[in-house]
């Protein structure tokens, strides 16, 4: 499988008893054997998260011994397809720029932001038994928060935090979200932290096999950290809809506030 099939990783696998799957996906190596009454399985992460490369192929192999994270899943009928499905992270996401931003006061920018995927690991004759989800990359765990009794637990992502949608460098592994951000307050916001509601977000293909989420937009007014989310679901690449992949997780209510900008608690 080659790197510019970007759809070819996530498409149901045929694996019949006795024989093992083997997926690379970016950073990450998935094995997974068919026993017959179980399914088995191994993954490791690499060590660099923008590895591009896509991979699999079936043999007679066991998983590999060393090395590896391991976990069995027994069924009366494992059947003989398996699929890694994509989806957005299962939490909020800390965004930071790796170059620390601004925007002054009554103005508006749009970052393109890209987050690594999670995968729904599915099986069973009729892909119905979902049996675990798995990072691409793994992302740290953070706190986003004024203390450590009030806030929310997030993943943290360095990101290059593109302002221009012919800048954006597709990775088959990971999904781009246009977010817009309004600062209708009369001071400057920095923009070094901001925390995206990834978990609200549907998942999209466009026809140039890229993956985007639905359309985030944060409306920041007054002097506290405070935002107002918007999202418009379907309008992922410069509004068109695409073909839907999975769905949110969560559902924001209408008018939403959240807390969004530098609040990053250590």
């Amino acid at each position: 499988m080659s790197g510019a099939e970007h759809t070819a990783w996530w498409q149901a696998r045929e694996i019949k008893p006795g024989q093992s799957g083997h997926w690379q996906i970016g950073p990450l190596s998935v094995h997974a054997r068919n026993a017959g009454t179980e399914w088995r399985f191994a993954w490791q992460f690499g060590d660099d998260p923008w590895q591009e490369a896509l991979d699999f192929e079936i043999d007679d192999e066991p998983l590999p011994d060393t090395g590896a994270l391991r976990r069995r899943f027994a069924m009366g009928n494992t059947g003989s397809r398996l699929q890694l499905q994509p989806r957005l992270a299962d939490r909020a996401v800390m965004v930071m720029p790796e170059t620390d931003m601004s925007l002054p006061a009554d103005e508006h920018c749009l970052l393109y932001i890209a987050s690594p995927l999670w995968l729904a690991i599915s099986a069973g004759p009729g892909l119905d038994r979902e049996l675990m989800e798995l990072p691409v990359t793994r992302l740290s765990d953070t706190w986003f928060g004024p203390n450590t009794r009030e806030g929310t637990l997030c993943y943290s992502l360095r990101t290059r935090a593109r302002t221009r949608a012919d800048r954006i460098e597709p990775v088959a592994h990971r999904a781009i979200t246009p977010l817009t951000i309004h600062n209708r307050s009369k001071q400057p916001l920095e923009l070094t932290q901001l925390r995206v509601p990834m978990n609200a977000l549907g998942l999209y293909q466009h026809r140039d096999k890229t993956l985007w989420s639905d359309a985030v937009t944060l409306t920041h007014e007054g002097d506290s950290n405070m935002a107002a989310v918007h999202v418009r679901h379907g309008a992922g690449r410069e509004g068109a809809r695409g073909e839907l992949i999975a769905g949110p997780r969560e559902t924001l209510e209408r008018n939403t506030v959240i807390r969004a900008f530098s609040q990053l608690f250590s």
